[in-house]
């Protein structure tokens, strides 16, 4: 029997995912339907199912919840159908707390910060118990970072980096591997930037909103829902404004930015804009007008710089000759040293030169791994007990195969020659190097990878693995 269900609304799902995450970590059972129903069931029944095999049901409290047909559907059922339950409100975001609520405590998740300070509440409220041990482990968060997260290191270079180019109305294509903080970045950039004066700035995650859209008049509509959304609708009188289509969107840009305002667009998870059947050749040179012609930028925030991109309508369309690529690498010395410590110091947990080779062994200064590496850590110093190095690593592996299989043919030939010592200048293409370096892959000459764990993945498993052969048998890969 699931201990808990989770309802929430679509915009909430990034809170809900680390949650989830975080709560199943803790031996917790969730009833969470993008994980718990599987492809082809029927989706209604399962959640029905959900409900009624659930003990407790946690409602994520936003606008967007109070809104949304779903949740009520949600809250209907569990309500009238088991009402000796309980029920558990999180407050995501400021909103009028449902009637049906008034008589229950809500516990305040609205930033990072509380989220964090109320999770061992929540997880003794959901669990029974005090879940595995009294601290709250820092480094739980796999997904986007709020704005206001304590676990948000560095970067501060890149964004005022960024800032300048959008001073001089630049377009930017912010480029970086998966789980490097792309996103985060991004959604720091775009709250620093909604509470400038003169600044319109709005926060489009493809991931999320793109499956609402089937038209451009859907696109339209939605942009427009965020602009009234934003901090300065009221001084700039947009809220009686109203546009579905490219002539009122252009219309309305013309109109603000002849009277000062400047635009800003961040598209998030961009690759996914363009999949979509309206966004043609046409749609593409119509946003390419539009930033060309008055006082509107875009940030694409991708894997590939856009050019890269092989979509027809990007390049038949010049869509991708107005940006200038941003490559998003590792973090430096000093601020991935802050993020391997500031859990622990804050624990009053010992971190030793041991822990630190094993972190650099596994991570090297990959944020993310750093903090993947970390979570295992503190929670074996917490409970006292020996890291669950194989668990950790099966983990890891995991998303090293991402990072491995996210790379071309030419790439991973380039990577398997690193690996077994191949003089560099054997390696011909530059640019490919240039690429891998400007991620943060590999590290200038001398050339290495940017930890020796996937090092090793690359010359024991990942050249065998491809190609089904033996470790010891020369391949495609591994002709010098």
């Amino acid at each position: 029997m699931n201990k808990v269900f989770l309802s929430y609304s679509r915009k909430d799902k990034d809170f809900v995912k680390d949650l989830y995450n975080r709560l199943t970590k803790d031996g917790i059972k969730c009833f969470y339907d993008e994980k718990s129903i599987e492809g082809g069931k029927n989706w209604v029944e399962e959640l029905e199912k959900g409900i009624e095999e659930s003990e407790i049901i946690v409602f994520v409290l936003s606008p967007d919840f109070c809104e949304s047909p779903w949740p009520q559907v949600e809250r209907t059922t569990f309500m009238s159908k088991y009402p000796e339950r309980k029920i558990l409100p999180l407050l995501r975001k400021s909103c009028k707390i449902p009637t049906f609520l008034n008589a229950i405590n809500f516990i305040d998740v609205t930033t990072n910060n509380s989220f964090n300070n109320n999770y061992s509440e929540i997880r003794k409220i959901l669990s029974g118990n005090g879940g595995n041990g009294n601290e709250t482990n820092p480094y739980s968060k796999r997904g986007r970072l709020e704005p206001d997260s304590n676990m948000f290191f560095g970067r501060k270079s890149e964004i005022n980096t960024i800032k300048q180019l959008l001073d001089q109305l630049q377009c930017i294509s912010l480029i970086g591997e998966r789980k490097i903080g792309r996103s985060s970045l991004a959604y720091k950039v775009y709250h620093e930037l909604k509470f400038s004066g003169n600044i319109i700035a709005i926060y489009l995650d493809c991931d999320s909103i793109i499956e609402d859209c089937s038209t451009s008049s859907d696109f339209y509509k939605m942009v427009n829902r965020e602009f009234k959304g934003s901090k300065n609708s009221k001084q700039i009188h947009c809220h009686g404004d109203y546009f579905e289509c490219y002539t009122e969107f252009r219309t309305f840009i013309k109109k603000l930015s002849d009277e000062g305002y400047r635009f800003v667009i961040l598209i998030d998870e961009f690759e996914k804009l363009p999949e979509k059947e309206f966004a043609n050749k046409s749609f593409f040179s119509n946003l390419r007008h539009i930033a060309t012609s008055y006082n509107l930028v875009f940030v694409t925030v991708s894997k590939q710089y856009i050019k890269e991109l092989t979509y027809y309508s990007i390049q038949s369309s010049d869509f991708w000759n107005i940006f200038t690529p941003f490559y998003l690498g590792m973090l430096d010395k000093k601020d991935i040293n802050e993020l391997r410590s500031y859990g622990f110091n804050n624990a009053k947990l010992e971190l030793t030169n041991g822990d630190l080779k094993m972190i650099n062994y596994y991570a090297g200064k990959f944020p993310f791994f750093n903090q993947l590496v970390c979570w295992y850590l503190f929670e074996a110093k917490v409970n006292k007990t020996a890291i669950d190095k194989n668990k950790m690593e099966e983990d890891l592996k995991n998303h090293y195969d991402v990072i491995w299989n996210m790379r071309t043919k030419e790439e991973k030939e380039v990577l398997t020659k690193i690996t077994q010592h191949v003089p560099n200048n054997i390696i011909i293409d530059k640019s490919l190097l240039n690429n891998m370096i400007n991620k943060g892959i590999l590290s200038k000459e001398p050339y290495r990878l940017f930890s020796n764990y996937f090092n090793n993945l690359i010359k024991k498993e990942y050249v065998p693995d491809r190609i089904g052969v033996g470790p010891n048998q020369h391949t495609e890969f591994m002709k010098y």
